[in-house]
């Protein structure tokens, strides 16, 4: 056990101590307060709004790990390492915790942007990339449940997923990379016919939100009859101070559409399962390539 907190705090050191970790921080703010002034232009999207961010926050993030063991190989520092009286399982969980804190860390400075930005945007002009803020805050609910349902467990496979075939493929960067790629975009074109036990991005439970589908508004449920008898919603300045709260209200009881389907708890259970698979087959890798060392 005493190894295991060596290591994991050694390799969370030298993670923090590279100047792209401090970058992504820096796109992390940036993406969730681009959120969360998105949703205080337009609340009846921050579904959808909290949807692809999370899938560009889990997706960048999965990019930056997974390549913990394998850099020990690449400098040689395994063998010394390794043959010391560390345990294999103590080695590889070390290295991955250091990695999934580190990506939690950085998920939750996104969140915590998102949360500031929601409580104190002002003024009623676009500034850069962020739009103006017509309606009140949302609060923090919607924030919390979009990061525990879609970024947590993306994240967490996320983190494993790259780990293992980073480590299996000694350090096949590309591989793995497109083997993300299919994994978290695929789904997104494939509402229709991808099976929902597969879609880390939980767009499969949600069709309406997806790319391939028509625009929200053009539904036929209350909420979106209500934003098209009010065309002047989206005329792109000030809505008419009478509807605001009927605007927040409906947009609110949307957060989420509606209760988790029992499919998408068994979908994250399934990514979570998963997970746990992957990093028992990275901690038999790599007992194998010590062994052969």
């Amino acid at each position: 056990m005493y190894n295991f907190w060596i290591i994991m705090k050694l390799e969370f050191r030298l993670i923090w101590r590279n100047w792209v970790t401090w970058l992504m921080v820096l796109v992390m703010l940036a993406i969730g307060a681009l959120c969360a002034s998105n949703n205080r232009n337009e609340p009846w999207s921050s579904w959808a709004h909290l949807g692809t961010t999370s899938l560009f926050i889990s997706l960048l993030l999965t990019f930056c790990t997974g390549n913990q063991i394998n850099r020990d190989h690449a400098q040689r520092l395994a063998g010394i390492v390794l043959s010391t009286p560390v345990a294999t399982p103590g080695y590889v969980f070390g290295k991955y915790l250091a990695g999934l804190a580190s990506l939690l860390l950085l998920a939750g400075s996104s969140l915590l942007s998102a949360l500031l930005t929601d409580h104190f945007a002002t003024g009623s002009h676009a500034f850069l990339m962020f739009a103006p803020a017509f309606y009140p805050p949302l609060g923090a609910q919607p924030y919390l449940i979009g990061w525990a349902w879609f970024q947590l467990p993306a994240i967490i496979f996320g983190a494993t997923f790259m780990l293992a075939c980073m480590t299996l493929t000694r350090g096949q960067r590309v591989i793995a990379y497109i083997a993300a790629i299919i994994i978290w975009i695929l789904p997104l074109f494939l509402t229709q016919s991808i099976p929902q036990l597969l879609d880390i991005t939980a767009n499969v439970f949600y069709p309406q939100f997806s790319l391939s589908s028509p625009v929200h508004a053009s539904g036929t449920d209350p909420f979106n009859q209500f934003l098209i008898q009010h065309p002047s919603l989206f005329q792109g300045g000030p809505p008419p101070a009478n509807l605001v709260q009927q605007v927040m209200h409906l947009s609110l009881a949307e957060i989420p559409p509606s209760s988790p389907p029992a499919m998408f708890l068994w979908n994250r259970l399934f990514f979570l399962s998963l997970s746990l698979m992957l990093l028992i087959l990275t901690i038999y890798g790599t007992h194998v390539m010590r062994r052969h060392a």
